[in-house]
């Protein structure tokens, strides 16, 4: 089903996934078969990657960033967490995966270094972040003692 002339308004129609979902999910597929023996992390709550995890592996933790509510606490049963400092306990899973969730993080690395720390050795960090045709990156935020900055308006995706 297309819904625009951008590609990543194509979806499914057996799973309303988009192209970034679909490569991720065939990603996984192809690196872990044994799944369902796995506990997998996901950084939403909802989508494609977050019902094929739910379908397939031995448990999946998932979550949003809600940033009125404590982190590792739940608001409308969504729990709360903030990549960049997890409140799971140390090698807690097989599998984190996020699709288009690292370009809003503030501080990626300190993301990046939170999820190897909640994976158990031999786990896999299964990410998307989008593509752009730009020959550099371009700072729309940066991260003061007082919270975000932001220098250019928000941006998010449009599902």
């Amino acid at each position: 089903m297309r819904l625009g002339s951008d590609e990543m308004l194509v979806r499914c129609l057996r799973c309303q996934g988009t192209p970034v979902h679909l490569s991720l999910i065939a990603a996984i597929r192809a690196h872990l078969p044994a799944l369902a023996r796995l506990d997998a992390y996901e950084l939403s709550t909802r989508g494609a990657v977050h019902a094929f995890l739910k379908a397939h592996c031995a448990s999946l933790a998932s979550s949003e960033f809600l940033p009125d509510t404590p982190p590792g606490e739940a608001q409308e049963g969504i729990r709360n967490e903030d990549v960049q400092r997890l409140t799971f306990k140390d090698a807690s899973f097989d599998l984190c995966t996020s699709t288009e969730v690292f370009e809003h993080v503030p501080d990626d690395i300190a993301g990046f270094r939170e999820l190897a720390r909640v994976l158990r050795p031999g786990g896999w960090i299964c990410l998307t972040v989008p593509v752009s045709a730009g020959p550099t990156t371009v700072q729309r935020a940066h991260l003061t003692p007082g919270g975000i900055e932001h220098i250019l308006p928000p941006s998010y995706h449009g599902d």
